[in-house]
């Protein structure tokens, strides 16, 4: 999977997120919290697409037919990954940037 497949798959991702909530502000994701939303798609995929996802995460999140979401591997994996989240985000950061984003990123969205 390309990096501009991957960021086209974001993008699409934030679009639908933003829409959903009603967003007015800004929204971010972290590479951590990214991965463990991809890899929560990634175990509803079938056929090609989920054969691409699981090349890019390089980390099997899938799911037999025989086990329920709640008790899978996978799910463990996110569960871990989020403790993990949760516990960097206590620290403080910040990105300031001198001009309003929402425009220049308005046209790299691709609406489905």
């Amino acid at each position: 999977m390309s990096a501009k497949a991957v960021n086209n798959f974001t993008s699409n991702i934030m679009v639908h997120l933003y829409a959903s909530q009603n967003a007015t502000g800004n929204m971010a994701f972290s590479g951590v919290g990214l991965y463990i939303l991809m890899g929560t798609i990634n175990t509803e995929l079938v056929g090609r697409s989920h054969y691409q996802l699981s090349r890019f995460l390089e980390d099997g999140f899938e799911r037999n037919d025989n086990e329920s979401v709640k008790n899978s591997k996978s799910a463990n994996k996110i569960r871990i990954l989020r403790y993990v989240l949760e516990r960097l985000s206590l620290r403080n950061s910040a990105m300031f940037h001198s001009c309003y984003l929402y425009d220049q990123f308005q046209g790299n969205f691709i609406y489905i």
